[in-house]
């Protein structure tokens, strides 16, 4: 949230009606980005325990009451914070999430509906790829942050972003670059051992990532103990949201979190079927450089003025360091046609012994009839004799 629009958590009928978003394509309006399971926000205001940290509770307290609407409105928009965006010279398109951390956070290349629009890039090295300056504009922070940045999250297309567990922070002055290797996981559904999900698909319509089964788990955990939800994690309607100001219920959230990382918690969220991560090789730079700000500003140039421009800006180049991946396959011991093959064998085997153990069988009874019957007939010929 940006600071000039602070007097909307204390009344939000005094929030902006609409920021229309201009410039650097066409931005869309997505699905809410939702915090992963990782420790909120709120945590470490509530365990200082001191006058600043209840003030930063209080004002917790009443933005996350604020409407998905208001939040929007009263963050950063795009045309504010990308100042210019290209991909392989092309300009950028951004979707929109709304984060409960980080507010409004835009999206490039994300997958929405199919494959066909989704880019790929062919090339290596940071003259390929994405390329963006940004505005930072740190004189409009709220004194609850105590970092000056914009956070980066790296994912696949088809992912939805992270940004706390997952990402990385750009500071303000530097020139970042972000050299990415892929990595891909394929495992196996049931009967096998990690019993993999594809989530997302008709079965798990609302569950779009394991990060949300989890929450959506721990969050069934809070209200059965505590009788409310935590309120940075995913929302569940029906249930209550428990207020970051009253110290009971914080301490019965932290408390049931910590015993749930001791003891596990019986969560049917089993890993994702397909799985691609990026590795990131991260190297910064001063920018901009003396030489070219003057070039660029030679008419009003000084010492200060660059210093100021640094604290107010920053470059980011993402892109492949090599087209190579790394990729893990589970695959079964036995495929369908090995399986059926040995069964084959092992029921003409078992089928073989079968007829040989019959054949001996009936020939066993031939000779203990034939036996019996000469038996007999050698008593008839006794008992004729003897008469």
């Amino acid at each position: 949230m940006k600071a000039i629009h602070a007097e909307c958590v204390q009344d939000p009928s005094k929030c902006p009606d609409y920021v229309k978003e201009e410039g650097l394509g066409d931005s869309v309006r997505g699905i809410a980005g939702l915090p992963p399971l990782v420790l909120p926000e709120r945590r470490g205001f509530h365990l200082r325990n001191n006058n600043e940290s209840k003030v930063h509770l209080e004002f917790l307290e009443k933005y996350y009451k604020l409407s998905s609407f208001n939040r929007e409105n009263t963050g950063y928009q795009l045309q504010e914070i990308v100042k210019s965006c290209s991909f392989n010279f092309k300009p950028c398109e951004f979707r929109h999430n709304l984060n409960m951390r980080y507010g409004n956070c835009f999206t490039f290349n994300q997958l929405n509906g199919d494959f066909q629009n989704v880019l790929i890039e062919t090339s290596v090295g940071p003259s390929n790829g994405l390329e963006m300056s940004l505005s930072i504009e740190p004189d409009q922070y709220l004194s609850i942050s105590h970092t000056t940045g914009i956070r980066i999250a790296v994912h696949d297309p088809s992912d939805e972003p992270n940004p706390e567990d997952k990402g990385i922070t750009i500071a303000p002055g530097f020139e970042t670059h972000v050299a990415l290797k892929q990595t891909v996981m394929r495992r196996l559904p049931a009967p096998y051992k990690d019993e993999c999900v594809f989530y997302g698909d008709e079965t798990r319509s609302l569950m779009k990532s394991r990060t949300l089964c989890v929450q959506a788990c721990i969050q069934e955990y809070n209200f059965a103990k505590c009788g409310c939800i935590e309120p940075t994690f995913w929302t569940m309607s029906p249930y209550k949201h428990c207020n970051t100001t009253n110290s009971a219920e914080m301490n019965c959230l932290d408390s049931l979190v910590k015993d749930l990382a001791t003891h596990g918690a019986d969560c049917q969220c089993p890993p994702p079927c397909l799985s691609k991560h990026y590795n990131e090789q991260i190297t910064k730079a001063l920018w901009p450089s003396s030489a070219s700000f003057l070039e660029k500003n030679i008419s009003n140039i000084s010492e200060a003025s660059l210093e100021l421009y640094r604290k107010y800006h920053a470059r980011v180049r993402i892109f492949f360091s090599t087209l190579e991946r790394s990729v893990y396959e589970q695959t079964g011991m036995f495929h369908d046609s090995e399986m059926l093959s040995n069964l084959g064998g092992e029921f003409a085997l078992w089928l073989g012994l079968s007829l040989f153990v019959l054949c001996e069988l009936m020939e066993a009874f031939f000779f203990l009839v034939n036996y019996l019957m000469c038996d007999v007939k050698e008593r008839i010929d006794l008992l004729s004799l003897n008469m």
